[in-house]
């Protein structure tokens, strides 16, 4: 997939479902879980997004981190852009949500939230 067409597919991906996960080589997973990274985030109106903005972004932030992913969500009238870390191990992004500061992660196949505060709590409870 070449570069155009990667961000045209984010564009078309973010608008369709909500939200979109990839990396710059196009690997979309459907499995697994990511987490914010520090510093990277974007807020754009929903009006206002455009595949410009992806390339922009892109441009500035994902090319310096190559093996990361990329990904995009809409709540309410905002599109959000990061910079994610992926991993198959809940666990393992449970410890990188803590540590880049975050509340929760995603679980990629669910599409859904988890908060890892609220899973250590019931961990806990159930000991």
């Amino acid at each position: 997939m070449n570069y155009n067409d990667l961000i045209n597919k984010i564009y078309q991906k973010t608008i369709e479902n909500q939200f979109y996960v990839v990396n710059i080589e196009g690997k979309e997973p459907v499995t697994g879980y990511t987490v914010s990274t520090i510093g990277n985030e974007l807020r754009i109106k929903l009006s206002d997004f455009t595949p410009e903005k992806i390339d922009k972004y892109i441009k500035t932030k994902l090319l310096r981190y190559p093996y990361a992913y990329f990904g995009t969500w809409i709540l309410d009238d905002t599109v959000y852009i990061d910079v994610l870390y992926y991993t198959e191990c809940k666990a393992i992004a449970i410890e990188a949500g803590k540590m880049f500061g975050q509340v929760c992660i995603w679980d990629i196949s669910s599409k859904q939230e988890i908060y890892w505060l609220s899973e250590a709590l019931f961990e806990y409870s159930l000991n």
